[in-house]
């Protein structure tokens, strides 16, 4: 028997309100960055007992920590919950987290978003608004964002909401998730942002 943090049903629900494929229909991917650390998940329809991790490290991580591996588990109809040595990776549509031997819950990152737009990097700005600690409203708000203040944008996460996606943010030497539609950018179009910050 699991115990889920009470955000997570918050979340759960939200998932269903978000635009984005359904996981019951294609095989999914997810990623879970945790510092140099990046865990990669795929779980294929056709063996849904199971999905495939590949842990990836940074130059200053140990690299014996990077490795492959399979992890037990179900695949229901959207839901899913995989675990082994610790780890335990679970979800629900194309929201997921991931734990690491009792760790607090870190938000893993739809693949698809994250192919689709990489890293970004790119500077911007925040209309002023809340940050939280996930690609949605029903996440924990972390801070809030006076408008004008400088962004660099970090990755799409892939989840969009009201025609506009949500970002990973850095900004004062923290990070977190922003709304797409109050965010601008100072060099480029950036698709799933309100627009340029010079328009």
């Amino acid at each position: 028997m699991s115990v889920q943090p009470p955000r997570l049903a918050l979340a759960l629900v939200a998932a269903a309100m978000l635009t984005g494929p359904a996981l019951a229909d294609d095989a999914a991917a997810f990623v879970c960055v945790a510092g140099d650390i990046s865990y990669s998940f795929a779980i294929n329809p056709a063996t849904p007992d199971q999905a495939e991790l590949d842990i990836s490290v940074g130059e200053m991580v140990d690299p014996s920590l990077a490795r492959t591996d399979s992890l037990p588990g179900y695949w229901r109809k959207e839901n899913f919950f995989y675990e082994k040595d610790g780890l335990r990776f679970f979800g629900k549509d194309h929201v997921a987290f991931l734990e690491d031997n009792g760790s607090e819950p870190m938000v893993c990152l739809p693949d698809k978003g994250m192919n689709a737009m990489g890293d970004l990097n790119i500077a911007g700005q925040s209309w002023g608004g809340k940050v939280r600690t996930g690609p949605g409203m029903t996440f924990d708000q972390t801070d809030s964002l006076t408008e004008g203040q400088p962004v660099k944008l970090l990755r799409n996460s892939g989840v969009t909401f009201n025609g506009y996606d949500w970002f990973e943010i850095q900004y004062d030497g923290k990070t977190g998730f922003q709304w797409g539609g109050i965010l601008c950018t100072d060099s480029a179009d950036v698709a799933g942002t309100f627009s340029p910050c010079s328009q």
